[in-house]
């Protein structure tokens, strides 16, 4: 599927390429201010959740949602997400509240096909259960292609889905959604990459394409962190938060991760999986890089907080 917006008559073409759900949640409404910087180039948007070729010069460059290897491309990270349950305050009014984990056993789970079949890098609910504590849990409901799909049917009273953070942010803050458990946050092995071919780094195009998306992605970020969620106004904060489960390891005291600004130091408590009690997460900040081998390639929020951790 493709879009060509053009922008003036008889101006040469910048084509563009993203998937499905990023395209129609985050990508495509902002495309009007990414015209306002190219008025002299047309702008064609290829939607589609195939990885395009780059090689062959029919697109010009991509935002891609992966695992960061692109063989033969250039990438720089823009977004890390994760994935939480998202409904709509009438549902959950309508569920008696959710106030537990447990609960989400007598709701409509929506699914998407690919964390269910075709992706292990995204959790899918028999995931999210087991990191809240929840024991023989089993995804019952309707499956629909694309995560933006689920959304939508969250949006419209139809059940509950776990929504991916980018996607959902906004509704979040603007209340056409509630996240009933922002404590319990699971992260994805995929995130969203800005990938050009080698030696383009300095074209105009792609360097006002980069300018441009560092721009979006801070004004997003900033106007989606202060926005409650559930019940918790403390747990809010961006949707391109890192959550870090118990079950990962150790917090060290005095580590800081490359690229972090800032950081509540936890000591050194051990995040074993046995207890579910009580939730730690992490919510970490990185600063933007052109350089795809960094770690800190990424805009993310712009702090680090380790919550409910019992060794402050």
């Amino acid at each position: 599927m493709s879009f060509w917006v053009r922008a003036r008559d008889a101006t040469p073409r910048f084509t563009l390429s993203t998937s499905v759900s990023f395209a129609s949640k985050w990508f495509a409404p902002r495309l009007h201010r990414l015209m306002a910087r190219l008025p002299d180039v047309d702008i064609q948007l290829e939607v589609s959740d195939v990885n395009v070729d780059l090689t062959d010069g029919r697109v010009d460059a991509a935002l891609r949602y992966g695992t960061g290897t692109y063989p033969g491309t250039v990438s720089a990270r823009i977004l890390d997400e994760t994935m939480s349950p998202v409904c709509s305050p009438d549902y959950r009014a309508h569920m008696d509240g959710l106030s537990a984990p447990v609960d989400l056993t007598r709701c409509t789970l929506l699914n998407e096909s690919r964390v269910l079949h075709d992706d292990s890098a995204l959790p899918n609910w028999e995931r999210w259960f087991a990191a809240a504590g929840v024991a023989g849990a089993r995804s019952r409901g309707p499956t629909l292609s694309h995560g933006s799909l689920t959304i939508e049917a969250a949006l419209r009273g139809e059940g509950i889905a776990l929504g991916r953070s980018i996607l959902v942010a906004e509704d979040i803050a603007a209340g056409r959604l509630v996240e009933p458990f922002p404590q319990i946050r699971l992260p994805v092995g995929r995130r969203y990459d800005l990938v050009h071919r080698p030696g383009e780094k300095d074209d105009p195009r792609i360097a006002a394409l980069r300018d441009w998306l560092k721009e979006e992605v801070r004004t997003f970020l900033t106007a989606t962190a202060s926005a409650p969620s559930g019940t918790d106004r403390d747990h809010r904060q961006a949707g391109a938060a890192v959550v870090l489960p118990r079950a990962q390891g150790k917090c060290r005291n005095n580590t800081r991760p490359m690229g972090i600004k800032s950081t509540r130091a936890c000591c050194s408590c051990e995040w074993g999986g046995e207890r579910r009690d009580r939730a730690l997460f992490v919510i970490a900040v990185y600063s933007w890089s052109d350089s795809h081998a960094r770690p800190d390639a990424r805009f993310l929020p712009r702090d680090i907080r380790m919550h409910d951790c019992t060794h402050r």
